[in-house]
């Protein structure tokens, strides 16, 4: 199992320049995922793209098809 952090921005107007940009949220969001997570078997996987990027989308997708391939 994985979480993806888009480090980018977690929405169209909290990537860097738009009118919610808060980069101390977005990084205590990323300590706290990542701190709620520690011992588990979740992978926490940060990626410098927004969450509204079509690679970070496929990034995903391609990683969800290499666990299902390993099951």
């Amino acid at each position: 199992m994985e979480v993806w952090l888009p480090r980018g921005g977690v929405s169209i107007i909290a990537k860097p320049g738009q009118v919610f940009e808060d980069a101390d949220a977005d990084m205590v969001l990323a300590e706290t995922v990542t701190k709620g997570l520690e011992g588990s078997d979740i992978r926490v996987v940060e990626d410098i793209r927004d969450i509204n990027d079509g690679g970070f989308a496929v990034g995903i997708a391609e990683s969800l098809m290499n666990i299902v391939r390993k099951k």
